[in-house]
Order: C-alpha cells, then sequence, then structure tokens
C-alpha cells in the first residue's frame, strides 16, 4: 500500500513540475515573439499608437512590409547564395527597408521610434547584465 502511495504521489509531482515548466517556457516564447510580432522591428501596439500614423502610411508601410517579406523569401530560397552572402544579402537589404522607412515617417515619429529603442537597448542591456534574468 505504501508503494502504490508514494508511486502515486511521485506521479503527481513529476506532472506537476512538468506543468509548471511547460508553463515557463510558454511565458519565455511569448515575451520573445512579442518583441517582433508586426514585422515593425520591434515596436509595441503603444508605441504605435503614439506614432498617430495617417492611413496613408499605414497604406505605405503594408506595402513595404509586403515587399520586404517577398526580397526575404527570395533570398532564403535563393540555393545559389553561399550563407555568407544571404547574410550579407539580409543586412542589405535591412539597411534599404530601414532608408524607406525612414522616408514614410515625419520627424516627430521618427524622434518617438529613437527614444523607444534607445529604452528598449537600455532594457536588454539591464537584462543582459544581470545575472539572475536567465
Amino acid at each position: 500500500m505504501k508503494k502504490i502511495f508514494l508511486l502515486s504521489f511521485a506521479f503527481l509531482l513529476f506532472t506537476a513540475l512538468t506543468k509548471a515548466q511547460d508553463a515557463n517556457t510558454t511565458t519565455q516564447t511569448t515575451q520573445k515573439e512579442g518583441m517582433h510580432r508586426g514585422g515593425m522591428h520591434g515596436m509595441n501596439s503603444q508605441l504605435m499608437k503614439q506614432l498617430n500614423l495617417t492611413p496613408d502610411q499605414k497604406t505605405q508601410l503594408k506595402a513595404l512590409n509586403e515587399s520586404m517579406k517577398t526580397k526575404r523569401e527570395a533570398i532564403k530560397n535563393n540555393a545559389s547564395l553561399s550563407d555568407e552572402q544571404k547574410k550579407e544579402a539580409f543586412r542589405s537589404l535591412m539597411k534599404e527597408n530601414m532608408k524607406d522607412r525612414d522616408a514614410i515617417y515625419t520627424p516627430e515619429q521618427k524622434a518617438l521610434i529613437e527614444k523607444s529603442r534607445k529604452e528598449r537597448m537600455a532594457q536588454w542591456k539591464s537584462k543582459k547584465a544581470s545575472p539572475d534574468s536567465q
């Protein structure tokens, strides 16, 4: 009887620990994905609201995102490029994309984006420096 009780208890404990680990992993994954959602280089919805984009800007950014996606896929699927050439092509594409985005935003919007970027970098550096954050 003691063995059955101990085995049942061990099974329940194992199940509880597994669920806790799954919940922790899911939370971390969601947080990481949240930084990249929306195709706006980590812009969160709060910043998007602050930018107060015009309908024309939204249309231009959507078209730019679609174009970027198509070009990224073309680079990714180009078997004639080496891994290093693909990396360089992606870098060039990102620089081109950032330049095109800059042309869409107003100076005030650019300032908000830059402020947000600096804040995110400061948070990232503080998390990276903190040994208990991992």
